[in-house]
């Protein structure tokens, strides 16, 4: 205990009715609560490990996700210049055709980029619990 903790906690208790006493346990603790205190420890570093990396993950996953949608923005810019300088060379037979064509091709590559971005969340979930099985106690983190 902090002595300031301790001090707080007896001002609660009149010392007319109460009588200051302190146990003090010395020794090696029970094998049980070592085993509870390792336990604990290791919980509390395995969270702290699995946050670091998801939070790391879902970082790369926006930024992966934002390059993605800038390469679109510029493939659909690329795709519209072409457009618009064939239909200066073609006449509007060619305009129905192709507006047909640039519908499917976008809705095919939706359905990719949708089936993709599913993907991540689940290489997040296994990139934690990998990280969280790798962390063990150091001997140094024991001897505490």
């Amino acid at each position: 205990l902090i002595a300031e903790e301790r001090k707080k906690a007896l001002a609660n208790f009149d010392s007319e009715s109460f009588k200051k006493i302190a146990v003090v346990v010395m020794g090696e603790p029970p094998a049980d609560y070592k085993a509870k205190a390792y336990k604990q420890l290791l919980d509390e570093k395995k969270k702290k490990v699995g946050s670091e990396v998801r939070s790391k993950k879902e970082a790369e996953a926006a930024e992966r996700k934002e390059k993605k949608r800038i390469d679109e923005e510029e493939k659909k810019r690329i795709a519209q210049e072409e457009k618009e300088k064939k239909e200066g060379e073609e006449g509007d037979d060619g305009k129905e055709q192709e507006a047909k064509e640039d519908a499917k091709e976008e809705a095919k590559e939706d359905a990719k980029e949708e089936a993709k971005e599913e993907e991540p969340e689940e290489d997040i979930e296994e990139a934690v619990k990998k990280a969280e099985d790798a962390v063990e106690l150091t001997e140094e983190e024991k001897a505490n």
